[in-house]
């Protein structure tokens, strides 16, 4: 009698076939939700700053009396924030700030926030991405 332990060749690269399949299946999709949750952060800072704006501009209404925005080329994430995440900067330059995020080590992206005089009301650009 013949007695069968372990696997075939065939069975044993069947399994290996499949296994590949698998690890190219799931990897990208590894790496895809790396950068969702890099734009999820990102969003979630940016939303922490158009809440920090209207929240200093409700301090300026209580103390002034005026509702009040950031000026243009004086904005100041300290300001706004609370705690400034690592990565996150103003660059301010003839009057026109943006909010500048180093992503990832490899590329800057920004948002160009502009307020208008006499200071009431703001804009928060879109994201525009760099290499750096």
């Amino acid at each position: 009698m013949k007695n069968n332990e372990g696997f075939t060749l065939i069975e044993l690269i069947i399994v290996i076939v499949i296994m590949g399949i698998l690890a190219a299946v799931i990897i990208p999709r590894f790496f895809n939700l790396e950068v969702k949750a890099h734009q999820k952060v990102e969003e979630a800072v940016i939303g922490g700053i158009r809440a920090g704006l209207l929240t200093y501009s409700a301090n300026q209404l209580v103390t002034l009396g005026v509702k009040k925005f950031p000026a243009s080329g004086s904005l100041l994430l300290t300001n706004i924030l609370d705690e400034v995440p690592d990565g996150w900067r103003v660059g301010n330059a003839a009057s026109v700030d943006s909010i500048k995020y180093t992503a990832r080590g490899d590329s800057l992206v920004y948002w160009i926030y502009s307020c208008a005089s006499p200071n009431t009301s703001y804009t928060l650009g879109s994201k525009v991405a760099t290499a750096k």
